[in-house]
């Protein structure tokens, strides 16, 4: 008998005031998904439905106007003209500074079995929806998490026998072709190595264990998405670093056997900014979650992980929260990931990498180095508020490393190799054919413009790996492995 599995597709819940609006708006913007679509992540499930689609009426409204010209006046005008409309949002004007401020409710685990929702699927350049009634969306989430592990079309009869909508949804996915039969088989690599995935996804093997943190999967690579769901189901624990939705990737972990291993940031003071993972994660349906405190030490199989602190990513004043960066220790061999970290309100990551530097030599840094900033200015804090309280913080407008900072965090580590990663990169085909033997062989500085730089102020060596690339940690030099999906 067939199993069947699926590959991956752009899929997201919304509840049902956002369903409208989405529903309303991408047939005139083929690109509304990328708004909607993290409605119901970790990062922003905790604000009532209808939020996201209010907050970018806010935003849309003030964009018509340069940010040199919203006046506390232009603003009160605009939003009065908008104002039935975003009943989730009120506006306050304090010692002649404007602020669009939420004023809706919070809630904190994923809300889709309390309210009615929708399910989107993109079926090539179509949008299928299905309105689905209260506790049915949980059972979808279980259904993918089946067919990722391979499921015979007995097995998912049984699954889904109670629930009609179900049905009608599979039977659009078998229809479309995003559920096949699965055919294609793993062959576990046999020592020890280290795989970039895509974005801030990496795999660390010591040849008996896995380890993966912060999956995304790839949509618009399926052969990535495809190989990274394969690796999933093998692995031994995944780490999920901080809540915002590339790294607590809903639509990736719905695909996991509910009883895997999650590690994930324990929860100080549950916020807005600062929502509480294993809350989350429970609500899906999980049940093996491990809450984390920066300075804690893990040991998978004979791979040992510490959790360091992490200081980034301000998105606005009083935007904390609980996060961790990671070292890794396999097989003989240090590696450290800053994630998406640099500095914010509290302080900058530089303590951090000074103790790291004193534990010894450092084999390979991971760094994240977008140097993004927030523009415009006053939706740093959005949905929250929109305002311009960053006037008064310039330094926290830009939010990710850039190239100045990885200069002197490698003066401070030394690492022996450093890789860009967390750059939103998941494939380069031009990129991934050249493939190199030795660090020395292949040193390339062709990444990105600000790599260049890099090199010449830090005169280590810098690799590039492209999603799918892996490399040998056992022997000391970066070595190109096969895929692990056999044709």
């Amino acid at each position: 008998m067939n199993e069947l599995t699926t590959k991956p597709f752009s899929w997201f819940l919304l509840g049902a005031k956002d369903a409208t609006a989405f529903r309303n708006c991408v047939s005139k913007n083929p690109t509304a998904d990328l708004y909607y679509r993290h409605a119901m992540s970790c990062q922003y499930h905790c604000y009532e439905d209808g939020t996201l689609s209010q907050a970018r009426l806010i935003d849309t409204a003030l964009r018509k106007a340069s940010s040199s010209q919203l006046t506390n006046n232009v603003v009160e005008m605009l939003f009065t003209s908008i104002q039935e409309r975003v009943p989730l949002f009120d506006l306050n004007i304090h010692n002649q500074l404007w602020e669009i401020e939420y004023i809706g409710k919070f809630s904190y685990g994923m809300p889709v079995n309390d309210y009615s929702s929708s399910l989107f699927i993109k079926a090539g350049n179509k949008w299928i929806e299905y309105e689905l009634q209260t506790n049915i969306a949980l059972d979808i989430l279980l259904v993918f998490s089946n067919l990722a592990n391979g499921v015979s079309e007995h097995e998912l009869l049984q699954i889904v026998r109670s629930h009609t909508d179900i049905h009608a949804i599979l039977n659009d996915l078998v229809e479309e072709r995003l559920i096949y039969p699965k055919t294609k088989k793993h062959k576990p690599l046999i020592f020890p190595y280290l795989r970039h995935l895509g974005h801030a996804c990496l795999e660390i093997s010591d040849g008996n264990t896995s380890v993966i943190f912060d999956p995304l999967e790839s949509v618009s690579q399926p052969s990535v998405g495809t190989e990274l769901n394969l690796l999933l189901q093998y692995t031994d624990a995944v780490f999920l670093s901080h809540a915002h939705w590339d790294h607590v990737h809903y639509q990736t972990l719905a695909r996991l056997d509910r009883s895997k291993p999650l590690f994930v940031p324990k929860c100080s003071k549950p916020s807005p900014t600062n929502p509480p993972i294993s809350k989350f994660l429970r609500s899906m349906g999980f049940s093996n979650i491990h809450e984390c405190l920066p300075g804690s030490r893990y040991e998978i199989g004979k791979i040992e992980i510490f959790l360091h602190p992490f200081y980034g990513e301000p998105f606005g004043l009083d935007s904390y929260f609980d996060a961790f960066t990671f070292e890794v220790r396999c097989a003989g061999y240090r590696i450290f990931a800053s994630v998406d970290a640099c500095f914010d309100e509290r302080g900058s990551m530089i303590p951090v990498l000074e103790q790291i530097a004193k534990e010894g030599t450092l084999d390979i840094l991971f760094f994240g180095c977008t140097g993004q900033k927030h523009d415009p200015i006053w939706a740093a804090a959005s949905p929250r508020r929109f305002s311009f309280e960053l006037h008064g913080r310039p330094e926290l407008v830009r939010y990710h490393a850039n190239s100045h900072d990885i200069v002197s965090w490698c003066e401070i580590l030394e690492p022996r190799i450093a890789i860009p990663y967390a750059g939103f990169s998941f494939d380069n085909p031009q990129e991934r054919k050249t493939l190199f033997s030795t660090v020395e062989h292949q040193a390339r500085i062709s990444f990105h413009t600000w790599l260049k730089q890099l090199s010449i102020s830090h005169p280590k060596w810098h690799v590039a790996l492209e999603p799918l690339q892996s490399t040998n940690i056992n022997l000391g030099v970066l070595r190109p492995l096969e895929s692990i999906l056999l044709q």
